[in-house]
């Protein structure tokens, strides 16, 4: 069935019986598990304004996420953390998360929550193939990051990581997605100061790829 028609009768039961409904999407890697969620959100939530955030996801020219729902900007966001390039598959999802959407008892939608049960951080360690990289937001912050930012997150130009020297190099896509991340977190309420320090860890752990041992 399409994810609209499953979201549609799973909406109908909630009403119509008052007990909590749940949709488990499980398949192999690289099925559509991530945009048949997608799908299933958009027809269950309903749009939330997020205010002002004039960056463009497509790269065109500069538009607006907050028409948006604020799940879906949440899901985005964990995208660039979690999600990673395989030979197959350009955006796969290495999370297994739980999203609870609430409705009250007059069916009117009073909420949502993801909860990230696991992440699978091998991905980070293993040697990638060809065309293959682990999580998109180490690439996004490499190919952005303005001088400022790269003294910021001691990331100096031509410097090397293990962790990514294996897989495929990032592209002009990772520039537009790391502002959209930088957007996000902002959203979310993270400080300058807090955002500063989420990509000064994830250098870390860069750096920290690179120790050797004897």
């Amino acid at each position: 069935p399409h994810s609209y028609s499953v979201a549609k009768t799973v909406l109908s039961q909630l009403h119509t019986t008052g007990k909590d409904q749940g949709i488990l999407l499980i398949g192999e890697r690289g099925s559509g598990k991530s945009e048949a969620v997608r799908h299933i959100l958009q027809y269950l939530h309903p749009v939330l304004s997020l205010g002002s955030l004039s960056v463009s996801p497509t790269g065109g020219s500069p538009g607006s996420l907050n028409e948006l729902p604020l799940i879906q900007n949440a899901i985005m966001l964990l995208d660039s953390f979690c999600n990673f390039k395989t030979t197959h598959n350009e955006n796969t999802s290495g999370a297994v998360r739980m999203i609870q959407i609430v409705y009250d008892k007059y069916g009117v939608n009073r909420g949502a929550n993801i909860t990230q049960i696991g992440l699978d951080r091998s991905h980070l360690i293993t040697k990638k193939q060809l065309n293959a990289r682990t999580f998109h937001v180490f690439y996004e912050m490499l190919q952005a990051a303005g001088s400022k930012e790269r003294e910021q997150f001691l990331l100096p130009l031509g410097t090397s990581f293990a962790y990514l020297a294996s897989g495929s190099a990032g592209d002009y896509a990772d520039k537009i997605q790391f502002e959209i991340t930088k957007a996000l977190l902002s959203v979310f309420s993270f400080t300058k100061s807090e955002i500063s320090s989420i990509f000064r860890i994830l250098s870390a752990i860069l750096w920290i790829g690179n120790l050797e041992f004897e």
